[in-house]
């Protein structure tokens, strides 16, 4: 079988061929529509964010065009870009968090108290129904819990860990179903 580029998924149209193609070939398709109203690097983000949820998340390269468009839509959302016409709702909300500011927080507790307060914003942000809780300054909060100025391997599973706990948080929350997680 040929191996797929990282960017490309196999697309089952409605009837029923399969097709290899780049996601943001089938993004640009969707999008055309909506000219000059979506940030590219959004756009790219995005892609990235649907990409890894398909093949990383839920094992899968093969996906329907419909099901492709439905989790671009939502996320886009998420990312706060209502891509509706005037009769329709907007956007979602969309929760943010700074992981900079609890990793001073946690003080001496380090990477001990930095989960406890993390597990906490994350209750904190779930209680207000978003559609995206949305987590930024990853990179800094790992070199700022482990004092390091250099990104390394221990960095990298510090960040990892961190991924997969707020992964578990938003998994045991009844409900939380339909709130996206974005960690940047």
């Amino acid at each position: 079988m040929i191996q797929l580029r990282c960017d490309c998924l196999v697309f089952e149209t409605e009837a029923g061929e399969l097709l290899p193609m780049s996601a943001a070939d089938l993004a640009g398709k969707l999008l055309a529509e909506f000219p000059g109203r979506v940030d590219r690097e959004l756009v790219d983000n995005a892609l990235e964010a649907v990409v890894y949820f398909f093949r990383q998340e839920q094992g899968r390269d093969s996906i329907t065009v419909a099901e492709f468009t439905r989790v671009f839509e939502t996320v886009l959302r998420g990312l706060g870009v209502s891509l509706v016409n005037a009769g329709e709702s907007p956007a979602a909300s969309v929760a943010d968090s700074d992981l900079e500011r609890l990793a001073s927080a946690s003080g001496e507790g380090f990477e001990l108290m930095f989960f406890r307060l993390l597990r906490e914003e994350m209750q904190r942000q779930l209680a207000i129904a978003p559609a995206l809780v949305r987590f930024r300054g990853l990179r800094g909060c790992v070199k700022q819990l482990l004092g390091t100025r250099r990104w390394n391997n221990q960095c990298q599973r510090l960040q990892d860990q961190i991924v997969e706990f707020l992964r578990d948080c938003l998994k045991q929350r009844e409900g939380s179903t339909d709130c996206g997680l974005m960690v940047t």
